[in-house]
């Protein structure tokens, strides 16, 4: 994974809505339905969109990272998704 600066915004955190077993987001209804923070929930377009899934499951849970972090997991999942 490539570095980039840190920056303020690196460190801003956001919650989103992730199945911890599965290693996937949920999509961007369930993220609006999970959260009101609109910030939050349209954060999740960092994630390829076919990685989202389109419903609740029992491994679901609110995670909360910065934005630097959830940037590597979409790094690395989208990487994993490209290669299908």
């Amino acid at each position: 994974m490539k570095r980039t600066p840190k920056s303020e915004d690196d460190e801003e955190e956001r919650t989103l809505l992730f199945d911890v077993k599965l290693f996937q987001p949920a999509c961007i209804l369930l993220q609006a339905l999970a959260t009101d923070s609109e910030e939050d929930y349209h954060f999740v377009h960092i994630f390829d969109a076919r990685t989202w899934l389109l419903a609740p499951t029992k491994d679901m849970r609110r995670v909360t990272a910065t934005k630097r972090e959830w940037r590597e997991v979409a790094e690395a999942l989208n990487a994993s998704y490209q290669k299908r």
